[in-house]
């Protein structure tokens, strides 16, 4: 039997839930590290469901951001529809335009 691919794998895990990624909370350990960059663009990898996307917005990030689940992606655009967002394999990922 062979093993499935990492990012398969992941793809279809994070897709059968994504309702449990779509709640709205703010990591202190996040707040902590937001402190270390300045406001700008900002390309958030493994982005889910959008969870972060509005704590970074109302912190002056420029947001766009991947996920490998199309479903994760369908509800972040669906809760942040002016925030780019696309389905990406962030071990495959070459985005351009000098995000941080």
């Amino acid at each position: 039997m062979l093993a499935m691919k990492p990012s398969l794998q992941n793809e279809k895990e994070f897709s059968k839930n994504v309702s449990l990624y779509e709640v709205d909370y703010w990591r202190p350990d996040e707040e902590e590290a937001v402190k270390f960059l300045k406001p700008g663009k900002l390309l958030i990898g493994g982005v889910g469901a959008g969870r972060t996307v509005g704590h970074l917005l109302k912190k002056g990030f420029e947001v766009s951001a991947v996920d490998i689940s199309p479903k994760m992606v369908e509800k972040c655009k669906e809760l942040w529809p002016n925030v780019e967002v696309k389905v990406m394999d962030l071990l495959r990922t070459s985005y351009g335009g000098g995000y941080i």
